[in-house]
């Protein structure tokens, strides 16, 4: 796999992720030139960093395929994950206004991105005017995900992860991924501190959900077998 990705060779032209990144918005004749001063093809391995909390504005990054984890210290070093990042989403916007991100962006595996430099981006908001409203748009996008993580929100833990495991299957499914049976790529110690649990209930609810029939687990993989009664159970 690390191989194949290496040697594709991706540009906002032919990217199958088109209507879900920065071109969404553009002409055909606007994405090639868009395609001109993107670079592209960035590799990226498991664990490794896109970028670190407290490193200089990086730029603006397009996840092409893979998934990296969203990870923030604060002063007393406590740590919260606040995103699960997919193919055709956009990271980096935590460092444009102090120039400083604010967060950590981890590769969960091998992660293929297209990056936006710092001093590229004024060029592009004034050759493209309507990039500029695109870039809002993810940048909004960004931030009402953040409000629907239920991990600080009064609910029980049932509640959390059935609400963690429908919002995940939507987002896959609009991306062209199946919506009922994927991989995991969180582990359970990150998804615990993503929905402000402990490890030891997390894995116990997947055991519950797994012999209520309402999903089935081996591994990473889940497999959504009763989406209702998740539905259900992310309701009460």
């Amino acid at each position: 796999m690390n191989s194949v990705l290496a040697n594709l060779k991706i540009d906002c032209t032919n990217c199958r992720l088109q209507n879900l990144c920065l071109p969404r918005g553009l002409s055909k004749q606007d994405i090639q030139s868009l395609s001109d001063l993107v670079q592209n093809d960035t590799l990226v391995h498991k664990g490794d960093f896109i970028y670190r909390q407290g490193d200089d504005f990086y730029g603006l990054i397009a996840i092409n395929a893979g998934s990296a984890k969203m990870l923030s210290t604060d002063s007393e070093g406590n740590q919260d994950l606040t995103n699960l990042v997919l193919p055709g989403e956009l990271i980096g916007f935590d460092g444009v206004s102090t120039n400083t991100h604010q967060c950590s962006a981890i590769a969960l595996e091998t992660v293929n991105y297209c990056k936006i430099n710092p001093d590229k981006l004024d060029v592009l908001c004034n050759q493209f005017p309507s990039l500029l409203r695109e870039l809002f748009s993810h940048s909004c996008e960004a931030i009402n995900e953040s409000q629907r993580n239920p991990s600080h929100k009064n609910q029980s833990a049932n509640k959390k992860l059935a609400q963690f495991l429908l919002t995940l299957s939507n987002r896959l499914m609009s991306r062209g991924f199946s919506s009922t049976e994927f991989n995991l790529t969180l582990n359970r110690q990150d998804l615990a501190l993503h929905l402000s649990l402990t490890p030891e209930t997390v894995s116990r609810l997947f055991s519950k959900l797994h012999k209520q029939k309402i999903i089935s687990v081996s591994g990473k993989n889940i497999q959504i077998t009763n989406l209702e009664k998740l539905k259900i159970v992310a309701s009460e």
